[in-house]
């Protein structure tokens, strides 16, 4: 199922072209493809979200109503994510002492950070100036 990006896609077509082409020279994105590049092959909904100083694109996993990726997520196995404070995360560092090994991520790129199954890959594909992504 194919569907149509949001008519702000026209409106901020060239910004969204340029973060597309970001996205694949980070590594995040892999594309252009002129078919769906794998066996049943999501396309989700383009979404432009315009903010202060830029455009960001996201997906939309929760179209078509009753159809959509998130319908297909169980709520019952996520695992619950909640923001960290300050205080708990001092506490967080103390509690694990000296020679500890740490991470953080990059939070401009934070959800492009967190590994996908390679099985889910192609559920989050999507479409942009005829061509798959």
């Amino acid at each position: 199922m194919f569907c149509k990006n949001s008519s702000l896609a026209t409106t901020y077509g060239k910004e969204t072209t340029d973060t597309v082409g970001s996205w694949i020279k980070a590594g995040f994105v892999s594309g252009p493809f002129d078919q769906p590049p794998l066996p049943n092959f999501r396309v989700n909904s383009l979404l432009m979200i315009p903010q202060a100083d830029k455009i960001r694109p996201v997906l939309n996993t929760s179209l078509p109503e009753g159809k959509s990726l998130n319908n297909n997520v169980e709520e019952s196995k996520l695992e619950k994510v909640f923001m960290s404070s300050a205080r708990s995360f001092g506490y967080s560092v103390m509690r694990a002492g000296k020679n500890a090994l740490m991470t953080k991520f990059d939070m401009k790129d934070a959800y492009k950070q967190v590994p996908a199954r390679l099985n889910d890959l192609r559920l989050q594909g999507f479409y942009w100036l005829g061509k798959f992504f």
